[in-house]
């Protein structure tokens, strides 16, 4: 019965709170109307002019999986078409209903329950409509993936410049970069050979849009001259056709074999003259043009430099090799002997999406690996390695705990746990201490032995030999303990005179009477005396004196 009156209850409610939800509507559609009207007329409008309803917009896409339309563009689109269209949707519920309309598929299913009649939570507002499909589609991370994004942006030689402007502007307003960085970024994200090209331009312009035209133009002049020279070096001369079998060489996946790359005269001239070494590698058996070592590292040149370095850079031979002044052995994990490194090449590395710029490399066979970075660049760079998430943390990426914590790390090193090896010398001086310490001791020991051996007698402080407890007790004092009886019968007494002292002044008073000379105490008999009238039925209750 209780529970059919609840429902009963529940169901008046709701049919008022709908009531209530129609005048609302009523009233703001009477609102809008009154609004209109008084623009219109402040603006010299005719009545029938604004009855007329505005221009429809045309219908978003239906929202689906948040991917096709995207919930971001679907969720301005839907603000607009409400906003701008008022007069065709005056009323809350045909704005719930314009938007139901508008979705389909996953996005119909999660708004399907809160649109049912009797739904506890049923939506009220288009509002919590847009809300309720925000925490769902609407990413949580998607400043910080922007930023990221952003970060990682780099033009390379060879990229569409209008491509990577747009994607560029679409970056920054993603992740808020303020207008007035707009300019260094994009500077700092240039290729290198556009970098080259608008030095100047960067240095005496002041805005993004400035500069953004000089580079545009320089763009355009770039990309004409590289297709100028890609058009020469594709004609057929015998130096470029040699350039462009090394290319295909170098940035071949496996290098291709000695033998097919010897010619009758260097065969005939190898197998006349076995002791010919190779003037790349010091090995016999080949010459430099043709040493698989060279082609190996031509082949780590091209994979490092991609497309930041010309064409010609990787099989040229002019490549930045710089001869060591000593030759370095290298030794394997299991200690035993490898090659030798005798030369470096200096490079510009991009490490996660980070461009660094003439970075000396020592060259050696590292076997499937292009280049390997030591832990002293890393330290040198203060990059951190997350082991766990398999990535780098950059020092701008740290968090503030992280940033606070890095100066208390203090790498202690294992010496300073080793206890120290004795050494004779301090040893020697420890013994020598304590034999000199042990002589002052001596020294005032037969001090004081002589001083009482001087005295021609003691004197000795006299005792009382065989007291007794009474004899040494304290003086006995008028004051005596009560028993809870007796204390309550003074306290009902009117005559009493009640008071509050302390210890203190109890103190004082008995140190006063200890002081007293002469003075005796009374006897048992004289404080009974002394007692009043309805106290002495009490007297059984007093304790003995202490």
């Amino acid at each position: 019965m209780e529970r059919n009156n609840a429902t009963d209850q529940a169901a008046v409610k709701q049919s008022q709170i709908d009531e209530l939800i129609a005048e609302r509507d009523e009233l703001s559609h009477t609102l809008v109307r009154m609004t209109v009207s008084n623009q219109a007329a402040s603006r010299g409008v005719t009545p029938s002019e604004t009855t007329r309803r505005s221009v429809k917009i045309d219908d978003p896409k239906h929202l689906t999986d948040g991917k096709e339309p995207k919930f971001e563009h679907w969720l301005s689109r839907m603000k607009n078409k409400l906003r701008e269209n008022a007069d065709h949707y005056p009323t809350e519920r045909m704005r719930i209903a314009y938007i139901e309309n508008r979705t389909d598929g996953d996005a119909a299913r999660h708004i399907a329950p809160c649109m049912e009649e009797d739904h506890p939570e049923r939506y009220q507002t288009a509002e919590e409509i847009f809300e309720h499909l925000k925490s769902i589609y609407e990413d949580a991370n998607k400043l910080q993936n922007a930023k990221s994004d952003y970060r990682k942006l780099i033009m390379r030689n060879g990229d569409n410049y209008h491509e990577f402007v747009t994607k560029f502007l679409h970056l920054a307003g993603e992740a808020k970069i303020a207008r007035g960085d707009y300019k260094t970024d994009f500077n700092d994200k240039l290729s290198f050979d556009l970098q080259k090209m608008v030095a100047v331009a960067n240095a005496t312009t002041d805005t993004y849009a400035e500069f953004q035209k000089i580079c545009a133009q320089a763009a355009h002049t770039l990309q004409t001259i590289n297709a100028t020279q890609k058009s020469k070096s594709s004609r057929g001369n015998g130096p470029n056709t040699f350039k462009q079998n090394t290319l295909r060489t170098a940035n071949s996946q496996t290098p291709p074999s000695i033998s097919t790359t010897k010619s009758p005269t260097v065969k005939e001239a190898l197998s006349s003259r076995p002791d010919i070494q190779c003037y790349y590698c010091k090995e016999k058996g080949h010459i430099a043009r043709n040493c698989p070592a060279k082609q190996k590292s031509q082949q780590v040149i091209a994979e490092l430099t991609g497309n930041d370095a010309p064409e010609p850079s990787a099989d040229s031979g002019k490549e930045k090799f710089q001869e060591l002044p000593f030759k370095c052995r290298m030794k394997g994990y299991n200690g035993a002997p490898g090659g030798v490194i005798d030369r470096t090449l200096t490079l510009n590395l991009w490490v996660d999406g980070r461009r660094f710029q003439n970075v000396p490399l020592l060259v050696t066979d590292l076997g499937q690996h292009p280049v390997i970075l030591g832990r002293k660049w890393l330290a040198a760079q203060d990059i951190w390695l997350d082991v766990k998430n398999q990535r780098l943390v950059w020092p701008s990426e740290r968090s503030i705990p992280e940033q606070v914590a890095e100066p208390m790390l203090k790498i202690v090193p294992w010496s300073v746990l080793k206890r120290p090896d004795p050494k004779p010398e301090h040893q020697a001086d420890v013994e020598r201490r304590e034999i000199k310490l042990d002589e002052e001791i001596r020294q005032e020991h037969q001090a004081q032995l002589r001083r009482l051996k001087g005295t021609s007698s003691v004197v000795m402080p006299e005792t009382r030999q065989g007291l007794t407890w009474e004899e040494t007790a304290p003086q006995m004092m008028d004051m005596n303990f009560i028993g809870a009886a007796s204390f309550h019968g003074y306290m009902k007494n009117k005559k009493s005179t009640v008071f509050i002292t302390s210890l203190y002044e109890i103190d004082k008073q008995l140190e006063e009477k200890r002081g007293l000379v002469g003075a005796e105490d009374e006897s048992d008999e004289e404080l009974i005396s002394n007692l009043p009238e309805w106290a002495l039925d009490m007297r059984l209750y007093i304790r003995p004196p202490i």
